[in-house]
């Protein structure tokens, strides 16, 4: 039984059926290595031709590949059945560069520029958003984003100024964590992005004006 991927801290449950087919009752019991565990009918007593159910998890606590068996004695005969699953170390990601200088532009002009949004852990992030309230930034790609477990994605800003001065703004990244057996809070970050305008020296107002 392959329990698949989950990120440490979860839980996982899947049932193995135990069937009597002789003609008498047998008891038996059901028992196996950490991190998995019978958590119904360790022990149990099995009427003839009536199966029991018992119920096993897969709860890692600690990132990797785990193997185990479940094993079943009783009075009518054993069994041994494989169990594996994957522990993922949970999702964080880290967002480069801290900070954007989009530089001096002319009024009415635009410059692009990214940020990259790395996954560190194991688990895939999901609903991502990126936010920049007001000024002349516009995020234009990956408002809303997706990052495997130990991959990247990139978030596109655009920088337009209609006019001359200096502009500052923070970019807010923000993803619900991965919920499994707990619920983890929203975890936010922002990075700036910045970009200068210059003003018009007084000789260029005068050749500008005449």
């Amino acid at each position: 039984m392959n329990f698949g991927a989950i990120t440490t801290g979860g839980v996982i449950y899947t049932s193995f059926t135990a069937t009597n087919s002789g003609g008498a009752a047998l008891n038996g019991n059901a028992g196996v290595g950490l991190p998995f565990a019978v958590v119904t009918n360790a022990s149990f007593s099995l009427p003839a031709s009536r199966p029991p159910m018992s119920s096993c998890s897969f709860a890692p606590a600690i990132a990797g590949t785990w193997t185990s068996n479940v094993v079943f004695t009783s009075t009518g005969g054993s069994s041994t059945n494989a169990v594996s699953g994957v522990g993922l170390t949970p999702g964080s990601i880290a967002v480069t560069p801290a900070t954007l200088n989009f530089g001096a532009l002319a009024t009415g002009t635009t410059a692009q520029a990214s940020f990259v949004v790395t996954n560190f852990g194991g688990t895939a992030v999901s609903n991502g958003t990126a936010v920049v309230s007001g000024g002349p930034f516009t995020i234009i790609s990956n408002t809303t984003f997706s990052v495997p477990g130990l991959g990247s994605t990139n978030v596109v800003v655009r920088f337009c100024a209609v006019s001359a001065g200096g502009f500052t703004n923070n970019v807010v990244f923000t993803t619900a964590k991965w919920r499994e057996r707990h619920e983890y809070g929203d975890r936010a970050g922002a990075v700036a992005p910045v970009a200068s305008f210059p003003l018009p020296t007084q000789s260029a107002a005068r050749n500008h004006w005449g």
